[in-house]
């Protein structure tokens, strides 16, 4: 009859987690892409729009495109892709589902364990409802987030069921999920650490010493003479198969983001920078996660922070952490909460610097679950001394599901398409050029060239030096009629980077619009010298099969096509001849269109 009531009880939480979810992220399935990775990750990658096939699954193993490996976050998106095509309500169904499938996957093992069922709904709710992790389930691009979680919430759950049967083919099963996991995002190679504290509790595999009689190591006394390190030494070295999983993970992520550019080298951002922006970072969480407002999708980076902040933000986590050390024998929950925090934060908490933010909502995403089993178990404490205790604790609980999803709610707001997001991102954060860049770039796509133009110009007012800032505030100036301040900008960003394929390319097109075909002709020859492409198609080594060789393949044709066009209006008919055979040779429509 117990277990029937027990079940019956899960069964509802369950169902209050999903309804209530699926309730406050619903406004979800009107969210645009936005253009922020997206285009990246779906809207401009030919490998993603090809679905699945042979070359796209291939391509998801191999590539560290945007400076990751992630082959199983690719695959994903293939999916969605085959299921929803391009519409952008598919794509935030499928984040919020695996959110979804998180949030339960963390009450079931939080459950199992400590057999607090309340206490764990509550953990769960928080981490289903919290505000700042709205950036990871309304941003299609950090799908990683949410499936990475999922195999890490997996990973758990085996490890769980290892500990109580250990089994050959039950550890396997945590090996296998969590290389899943490092194959959705690399962020789990925190995750050994995670299950080292989780031995200590609340599955309790940590020997205790008894004054008298011995250790107590799974509930059955042994001598002395055993050793109390060894069996803390058998733990570890239980993580060890994981931890060499994580290894190769991390070199080939280090390496592609340093191929890619987002490994931001020592110079730019010297380490105590780092450093200082590391240990306030730290606070900021958990004052955000305290009081969610102002959240943003891009937080500048400081460069300096000063030196009073880092001083005082360094005594508050040394004096927490001190604390939870010399409470932690009597509450266990505390270093273990404390130090998930700590711990699953450090491979995105700046020390090794990608990009130009100073912090991000989505890094939160599983490091506040430990922060949150600190808060559940240390209230139910507090307060069970108090007569009406647990009356104390349902109504504290049902006032924070209620703010929090007051601010969630607001917060998805923003998410409903890029302008929103990123004028809020200006209200709330310093001026910075890539809040400004972003909600020009957004505006040019919705046509808005006027406003696009005067965020491209408050963008270059913060970053000069930027050659698309320049190119993208030369198209807009173009749409809008402004021939002559478009060409200045074009050439303003090849002053800057003059392998600037696009700027080449609008300046070769208005050139040759303005009867300039000598200046056009030249551009289009550095259109190809940038594309480093030579002047056939089976010298370049194309293949039809390979969606991204395709797009160069048939933007080749198109620039071949204009110069044989630029050619023949100079007279120069058997050059111009040359080129135009091999624009019809890649693209035959070419050949219904004839000389321009």
């Amino acid at each position: 009859m117990l277990g029937t009531f027990d079940t019956c009880r899960k069964l509802l939480i369950c169902l209050f987690l999903v309804v209530t979810t699926l309730a406050v992220y619903w406004p979800v399935k009107d969210c645009e892409f936005i253009h922020y990775d997206d285009d990246l990750y779906v809207l401009n990658n030919p490998h993603i729009q090809e679905g699945f096939s042979i070359e796209s699954i291939k391509w998801a193993f191999t590539s560290t495109h945007t400076g990751n490996w992630y082959p199983l976050t690719w695959l994903s998106l293939m999916l969605d892709l085959e299921l929803y095509g391009l519409n952008p309500a598919g794509y935030h169904w499928s984040n919020l589902l695996l959110h979804i499938a998180n949030t339960l996957l963390l009450f079931f093992f939080l459950s199992r364990i400590t057999g607090a069922a309340y206490k764990s709904a509550f953990v769960a709710a928080l981490f289903a409802l919290h505000p700042l992790h709205v950036e990871s389930v309304a941003w299609v691009s950090e799908r990683k987030d949410v499936l990475s979680t999922l195999f890490w919430m997996l990973t758990i759950d085996a490890y769980v069921k290892y500990v109580e049967r250990p089994a050959i083919i039950r550890y396997l099963l945590v090996l296998i999920l969590f290389f899943l996991g490092l194959m959705a995002k690399s962020m789990l190679v925190t995750l050994p650490f995670v299950l080292l504290l989780m031995d200590f509790w609340p599955l309790e595999r940590f020997p205790r010493r008894q004054p008298d009689e011995g250790i107590i190591i799974s509930n059955q006394i042994q001598t002395k003479s055993t050793g109390h390190d060894i069996f803390i030494r058998r733990l570890i070295y239980e993580k060890i198969p994981l931890i060499i999983l994580t290894i190769p993970v991390s070199v080939v992520t280090i390496i592609a983001q340093r191929q890619a550019g987002a490994m931001q080298p020592i110079e730019w951002l010297p380490l105590d920078m780092r450093a200082a922006n590391a240990l306030t970072s730290y606070v900021l969480y958990i004052w955000k996660m305290l009081i969610p407002s102002d959240l943003s999708v891009f937080y500048p980076h400081p460069g300096i922070c000063p030196i009073w902040q880092v001083v005082l933000c360094s005594l508050f986590l040394a004096l927490i952490s001190a604390a939870v050390l010399k409470f932690g024998k009597r509450y266990p929950y505390l270093p273990v909460g404390w130090f998930w925090y700590l711990g699953t934060l450090v491979p995105v908490i700046g020390l090794v610097q990608t990009g130009s933010q100073a912090m991000a909502d989505r890094y939160s995403y599983i490091p506040l679950i430990g922060l949150f089993i600190v808060a559940t178990w240390g209230s139910a404490d507090i307060l069970k001394k108090y007569r009406y205790c647990k009356a104390i604790l349902a109504s504290l609980a049902l006032a924070v599901i209620i703010v929090a999803i007051t601010f969630t709610s607001q917060q998805l707001r923003y998410w409903q398409n890029g302008i929103a997001l990123w004028r809020r991102n200006i209200t709330i954060t310093a001026p910075n050029f890539t809040s400004h860049y972003n909600l020009g770039v957004t505006l040019m796509d919705k046509g808005d060239y006027a406003e696009a133009t005067s965020e491209f110009r408050k963008s270059l007012q913060l970053k000069p030096d930027s050659a698309s800032a320049h190119n993208n505030l030369g198209i807009s100036l173009y749409r809008q009629g402004e021939i002559q301040q478009a060409i200045n900008e074009y050439e303003a960003a090849l002053r800057l980077k003059p392998n600037h394929t696009e700027a080449h390319m609008n300046l070769a097109m208005i050139f040759f619009q303005k009867g300039s075909f000598e200046l056009s002709i030249h551009h289009l020859n550095e259109v190809i010298k940038s594309m480093n492409l030579e002047t056939s198609p089976e010298s370049s080594s194309f293949a039809a099969s390979d969606p991204e060789r395709l797009i160069i393949q048939f933007k080749f044709a198109q620039v071949n096509y204009l110069l044989a066009s630029a050619l023949k209006k100079q007279g120069k008919i058997e050059e111009a001849k040359s080129h135009y055979e091999i624009a019809i040779k890649i693209n035959p429509a070419y050949a219904d269109m004839g000389f321009k």
